[in-house]
């Protein structure tokens, strides 16, 4: 979206101060000539920001602006935790939400606690197993929407699993259900759909709980 896309180029450009066209292009998966004319946009709407030619040039504001756009959508305020762990917010498919949280939560912070802030971020690394980045998006959409999810195992058994969410333990996803001990390693899962019957999280329903409960 356009104007998530602009509010992300001001975040970028108030954190970091002058950079390349070609640096943002990639940082929001766009081209050089896009980020270029969204430039041209801020400036009319009265943005005080510039493109400056030459060996170290870029894209830059006014010194001392500032922006107030630090408001979160409905899609960066779910993305919001997981704001400091982009390779696991990438796998559950909401990357560039996360990304945009962060960067606005990084603007409402002073310099030294916004440099602490990052500097944590990069020492925290938290991968995706390979092999379950292609079902986490979709049961991160069964947990949004309270679907049960038909899951064949390795094994050829079929269960229906009400999810209550994911845990990641021992080097591998694993999809915790309402039922007592209802653990399942995605990496034991051959097969597995979101199906269109719905559920309701019963009374005290805790993720936390259910998977200390089947862990031990």
């Amino acid at each position: 979206m356009r104007a998530d896309r602009l509010i992300a180029l001001l975040m970028l450009l108030q954190e970091r101060g002058r950079t390349p066209a070609r640096d943002l292009a990639g940082e929001l998966e766009t081209s050089e000539r896009t980020i270029l004319r969204d430039v041209e946009s801020l400036a009319f709407a009265g943005v005080p920001v510039r493109a400056v030619r030459g060996r170290n040039g870029g894209i830059e504001l006014r010194e001392g602006f500032r922006s107030e756009l630090t408001a979160l959508n409905t899609d960066e305020a779910e993305g919001l935790p997981l704001g400091a762990l982009p390779e696991l917010a990438a796998a559950l498919g909401i990357g560039d939400a996360a990304g945009r949280a962060g960067r606005k939560l990084a603007q409402a912070l002073d310099p030294e606690h916004r440099t602490r802030s990052a500097s944590l971020a990069a020492w925290v690394h938290v991968p995706a197993p390979a092999d379950a980045a292609a079902r986490l998006p979709r049961i991160l959409t069964a947990l949004r929407e309270r679907r049960v999810i038909r899951v064949r195992r390795s094994d050829g058994r079929t269960l229906m699993i009400e999810p209550l969410g994911i845990v990641l333990a021992s080097d591998d996803w694993h999809l915790v259900g309402q039922e007592p001990g209802e653990v399942l390693p995605l990496g034991d899962m051959a097969q597995m759909t979101v199906t269109a019957d719905t559920f309701e999280c019963r009374d005290g329903s805790d993720l936390a709980a259910s998977w200390a409960v089947a862990s031990a």
